[in-house]
């Protein structure tokens, strides 16, 4: 869609280019191309100060931009529209061509975002959550943390596995805000390995395309969790980004680049959301489900019948 889109700037003279198309090159059918570069090779004093051949290209192109929209063909759409709302920078293309290929592949994303403080990890954490959004159908995001785009709120483990096996069908994204307390090295590596570990295990059987936890200085987060990351982001400023695909677990930064550089011109996110939000999480679930030789739906079962384990509830 983009080289459709970056065509229609070229024909409109706003590209240098070293070929010569007709300016309706790729918005108008083939068989109607030798009549529009006729039409404008003629003199505007012929045709009345081009009147004619303005009249025909609004037709002609208003006719393929309804067909268009009928049909769902986003490549034209995206040939009559351009690029003229804004300027895509490089690093902008290659981020999104880059996180969309890493959530539409076949391998669980596990995403730990990370940095210095008020840089817009949660911000960042919105923006992957609407790329899954354009890559998979039907998605749902899950999350502990009360934002526009989320579908089920789940604030305990027991709650998001028993919605993960609910919705086992259907493609989704789990989101954990304030990562640095939850799962924090200090005081909750017991319970990341114990519970976090086997739900991790299991996200790809139950659906899962993507799963993001915003942590903050990357030296708060358990060891368990940074091993089990394959795409970090490392944020120094609110628009700029450095992806890693590799997080070894007793280091404070990741490593092994995912782009060369830092990604710079970051946008804003669409999601609404609160950067106070306290997004609660509980670790209270029984392991012992795991244990047993259930069917997911026997699992899910289970978990209701046990109920939630009360012996952390913090």
């Amino acid at each position: 869609m983009l080289t459709a889109a970056k065509l229609a700037e070229q024909l409109a003279g706003r590209i240098d280019t070293d070929r010569d198309l007709d300016a309706n090159a790729g918005t108008i059918p083939a068989e109607q191309i030798p009549t529009s570069v006729f039409l404008n090779t003629l003199d505007p004093d012929v045709t009345g100060d081009s009147e004619l051949i303005n009249l025909v290209e609004k037709t002609q192109q208003s006719k393929m931009a309804s067909e268009a929209i009928r049909s769902g063909n986003t490549m034209l759409l995206s040939n009559l529209v351009g690029i003229t709302e804004q300027e895509l920078e490089a690093d902008q293309v290659s981020l999104v061509a880059t996180l969309l290929d890493e959530l539409g592949g076949t391998r669980l994303t596990t995403c730990l975002l990370a940095g210095e403080p008020n840089t817009g990890k949660t911000n960042f954490g919105w923006l992957l959550t609407q790329l899954a959004d354009e890559v998979y159908d039907d998605l749902i995001v899950m999350s502990n943390a009360r934002a526009s785009a989320v579908d089920l709120r789940v604030a305990t483990a027991h709650d998001l596995l028993s919605k993960l096996i609910e919705f086992k069908e259907t493609p989704k994204v789990v989101l954990i805000d304030e990562g640095s307390r939850h799962f924090d090295a200090r005081h909750k590596g017991y319970e990341v390995s114990s519970q976090w570990t086997p739900i991790h295990k299991a996200l790809s059987k139950l659906g899962v395309a993507a799963v993001i936890v915003i942590g903050h200085t990357g030296k708060d987060v358990a060891p368990e969790l940074k091993r089990i990351t394959s795409l970090a982001g490392w944020k120094n400023e609110k628009d700029v980004v450095e992806l890693y695909q590799n997080w070894p677990a007793d280091d404070d930064r990741p490593d092994e680049p995912l782009v060369a550089g830092e990604v710079t011109s970051l946008e804003k996110s669409d999601v609404i959301y609160d950067a106070d939000d306290p997004a609660p999480w509980s670790w209270n679930l029984d392991p012992s489900v795991f244990d047993g030789d259930y069917s997911w739906t026997e699992m899910g079962d289970l978990l209701d019948r046990i109920g939630p384990d009360e012996g952390d509830g913090r």
